[in-house]
């Protein structure tokens, strides 16, 4: 089973994706952060397998998050989520550590692949980003 650490700001957000997770067997919501200090605090009592994360948040966005995360739990996997269909938020992110990059407005069942493939070790970039010039494929090494 993969456990699961949601963060994101935005509650609906947070709502909709637990709703998606709550019918599959396979993935355990431990716990839902609606900031990026939240999450880092919830780490010291958790050990999810895989952080789903909202990039823009107030306070500490999700690229620092994630900065700050890889450098304490380098073993948990991170699948960014976010609204920019932008390359520079993409090469950033994964230059912080993320192991995948999802757009929020992706169908349910490419979240789900998302999160199956950032556990199994496998880089993971939404598909409506992805273009010859992305080289963000492959395994972990």
């Amino acid at each position: 089973m993969i456990k699961l650490l949601l963060v994101d700001d935005n509650k609906i957000v947070r709502e909709g994706i637990k709703d998606l997770f709550s019918e599959e067997t396979s993935v355990e919501l431990l716990a839902e952060a609606s900031s990026g200090l939240e999450a880092i605090e919830m780490l010291k009592t958790i050990s999810p397998d895989v952080i789903v994360m909202d990039i823009s948040m107030p306070e500490l966005d999700g690229l620092e998050t994630l900065s700050i995360i890889k450098k304490q739990y380098p073993e948990i996997q991170i699948l960014m989520l976010s609204m920019f269909n932008n390359r520079g938020y993409v090469e950033e992110a994964f230059a912080a550590g993320a192991t995948g990059y999802l757009l929020k407005n992706s169908h349910s069942n490419v979240l789900f692949q998302a999160v199956v493939s950032v556990y199994s070790g496998m880089y993971f970039i939404d598909p409506d980003i992805q273009s010859e010039e992305n080289t963000f494929s492959g395994r972990l090494h």
